[in-house]
């Protein structure tokens, strides 16, 4: 597995570079405002060192614990697969119960599986992550996000 990935690390970086490239066709000043090639250039960085890291953790060593696990056992199995149905639903029922809906409760069926906070905290900590998800999306990034019969 290490040298696939190294090989995904090193794809990674070209893409970044690749698109770092081509946002400077885009007149991607910072200076004198925002242009269209500025979120690009940003991206192609991030890209760039996150590839890097990538890179660079292959040649760390290792210790035995942290070899990679073929598919977890007993009950991390049963969380795993919890998960994933839980992430199933959620794709099915965002359109019928809208996204700000949905996500809380896709954020509190994680919680229910993942920890033993009390009801509170997890209903608390899916209204708060339901909440951010949809300012940052539908407010901050004008992203029109699907409402559901609710309306919400």
């Amino acid at each position: 597995m290490r040298k696939g990935n190294i090989v995904s690390s090193l794809i990674i970086i070209a893409l970044g570079v690749f698109m770092i490239m081509e946002a400077r066709n885009m007149h991607s000043g910072f200076g004198g405002g925002l242009s269209p090639g500025v979120f690009p250039t940003l991206i192609g960085y991030a890209f760039a060192v996150l590839g890097a890291i990538q890179l660079a953790w292959e040649f760390v060593p290792r210790l035995k614990s942290q070899e990679e696990v073929n598919w977890p056992e007993g009950e991390w199995r049963k969380k795993v697969l919890y998960m994933m149905g839980g992430i199933l639903v959620y794709m099915s029922i965002i359109e019928v119960v809208g996204f700000g809906l949905a996500t809380l409760l896709l954020v509190i069926w994680a919680l229910k599986v993942l920890s033993s906070y009390k009801w509170r905290v997890k209903i608390g900590l899916g209204v708060l992550v339901a909440g951010v998800c949809t300012l940052v999306f539908q407010v901050l990034l004008d992203v029109k996000l699907p409402v559901g019969w609710f309306g919400i």
